[in-house]
């Protein structure tokens, strides 16, 4: 019902050349134990392939270890996506869903068979003086978040969230690390296929945009000058790229790369129309939240490997008029290992996608509607858990009650024995007789509250027994004969006569251990219980259980003592 452990995060960026990742530990604000590690995917890989979702599941047990449950996010790379915050009258939190689904589908067209959406609400704002609800939203495409689910399935681990790289970098911000700013802050994360350019208000996102334009756009306008001064040599693109950040982040490039001996001069301005494209559509953008929000932006934060140069940073600063400073999600304090060649600008969406958490990230995958019913379902456990522990209270109660009742009438027979000692004449037979039936009749009564309360005391042993990983969907109680034969438990004697049995209906939650092993363990613990005495499995299988996904389904016969 309560929950101390602390959570291992993985943000996993799967790019069409490489696949970063990041683990951290979510009480490690500052990153000190923080993996870091960028594993390349070979030439003619293809994402989805069999090969590649081998490579993605060794990836993730090389940094996570074997048997390792981390949280997992990613990101969704498509430039369709849609993340930004809309304004609703203020109503019930039961009915924030649907107000801000029609508010959306009113402004943009969509079918909801094709896009999957979620929602965050942020809290009241004044909008031309009425008190509205501000509420973040985000939409992408349901195909695509579903084959990202499938990829990490595949590679042997569960998905906990897929979020946009804007949300992602909404962490950063709300965990107070980015630059103090006065005013609004632009941020322009730049990754090798796409571009999202981002408006924060604090730790607010307020605007966000996806472009197509990234630095494979300034590869393949150095690849298009190579080839064409190289007499027809055909370059790959990749290692144009490498050419390119090379030169930028100031690692040793290799000497017999085409190209590597372009001075810097000369590459920089191979690409210059590139980065001013880059430029404009960032402008433009800013342009349009200040046309229909009246703000500007004070400052622009640069992220991702490109802006390791000053040069690409000051060409951009120059381009739109701001002052620019590039954005390190990794902070000093995380340690990058020795065969890490990249700066920390190259794993900032990597490292914001580990800052993420359900119900504060913007998660496509299980959104605002599953999160929902997540909740409900605790609740209920929470309830049937707190019930458990009143009953076992109450029959532990009972029973000390009976004990106290059973004391007082053994004082009253041993006075009663004195009485009859100092009796003379002695009591007849009759006497005895008419004692002994009255002795029988509260006896009789103390055997009916036994049987009264055995429901109770089934209950308490069953919640005293039961593990976390394990839930009963049903338990009662029935009469039938159940022969040594049967049992697979403890066997103590054999009788033909009817005894109590209690029938488990239940599931065993997927956890660290096998569900077999879960299992096993539970029926140990039943056999030292007082009142159970042997057992009888029924059935047992591997199944589906909305909303836990995978369970183990079992029912089991407990016979009573």
């Amino acid at each position: 019902m309560f929950s101390f452990n602390k959570r291992v995060v993985l943000g996993v960026e799967v790019g069409n050349e490489a696949i970063d990742l990041v683990r951290v530990s979510s009480t490690d604000t500052r990153f000190r134990g923080a993996g870091v590690r960028r594993i390349p995917i070979p030439t003619g890989i293809r994402p989805g392939s069999d090969e590649f979702v081998a490579l993605l599941g060794d990836s993730i047990t090389s940094i996570c270890g074997r048997g390792a449950l981390p949280e997992i996010w990613t990101t969704i790379r498509t430039p369709d996506v849609d993340v930004g915050p809309v304004l609703i009258p203020r109503v019930s939190s039961s009915k924030v869903s649907d107000t801000v689904y029609w508010t959306i589908k009113k402004e943009k067209k969509f079918d909801e068979k094709n896009y999957v959406f979620d929602i965050r609400p942020w809290g009241v704002v004044k909008d031309e003086g009425v008190n509205k609800l501000e509420v973040l939203t985000a939409m992408g495409r349901r195909d695509r978040v579903a084959e990202l689910d499938d990829w990490f399935r595949r590679a042997g681990f569960r998905l906990a969230g897929v979020t946009t790289i804007s949300a992602a970098m909404q962490n950063f911000y709300a965990r107070g690390l980015a630059p103090e700013t006065d005013g609004l802050a632009g941020l322009i994360h730049v990754s090798n296929e796409f571009s999202a350019i981002a408006i924060f208000e604090g730790s607010r996102l307020m605007f966000s945009r996806t472009i197509k334009s990234g630095v494979d756009s300034m590869a393949e306008t150095l690849q298009q000058r190579l080839t064409s001064n190289g007499g027809g040599l055909t370059t790959n693109l990749d290692e144009v790229r490498t050419v390119l950040l090379d030169r930028f982040e100031g690692r040793p490039a290799n000497e017999e790369a085409f190209g590597a001996g372009l001075p810097d001069e000369e590459l920089f301005d191979i690409i210059t129309p590139a980065l001013l494209r880059l430029a404009r559509q960032a402008d433009r953008t800013l342009e349009y939240y200040f046309n229909n929000f009246k703000q500007r932006c004070s400052v622009l934060h640069l992220s991702g490997e490109l802006f390791s140069s000053d040069r690409v940073c000051e060409y951009m600063a120059a381009q739109l008029g701001l002052p620019a400073v590039p954005v390190r999600v990794l902070p000093e304090s995380a340690r990058l290992g020795e065969d890490v060649r990249e700066g920390r600008l190259a794993f900032n969406a990597a490292a914001a996608l580990a800052m993420s958490e359900s119900g504060q990230t913007i998660n496509l995958l299980v959104n605002h509607e599953q999160r929902a019913k997540i909740r409900f379902w605790q609740r209920i456990n929470d309830a049937v858990s707190v019930a458990g522990l009143v009953l076992a209270l109450i029959v532990g109660g009972l029973f000390g009650w009976q004990k106290i009742d059973e004391n007082a009438k053994k004082a009253e027979l041993d006075k009663l024995n004195v009485r009859y000692a100092q009796i003379d004449p002695k009591v007849t037979r009759k006497d005895l007789s008419t004692i002994a039936a009255s002795i029988v009749k509260d006896h009789g009564r103390l055997r009916q509250l036994s049987e009264q309360y055995e429901a109770l005391a089934v209950l308490a042993e069953l919640a005293r027994y039961t593990p976390p990983g394990i839930r009963f969907l049903n338990i009662s109680i029935d009469q039938q004969v159940m022969s040594e034969a049967q049992a697979e438990g403890v066997v103590t004697k054999s009788s033909a006569a009817p005894v109590g049995v209690v029938v488990l209906d239940g599931v065993v939650l997927l956890s660290g251990e096998d569900y077999n092993t879960t299992l096993s363990r539970f029926l140990i613990k039943l056999e030292s219980s007082p009142i159970f005495e042997k057992y009888q499995i029924l059935s047992s299988e591997v199944t589906e259980l909305s909303p836990e996904g995978e369970v183990l389904h079992f029912i089991l016969h407990v016979s009573l003592v």
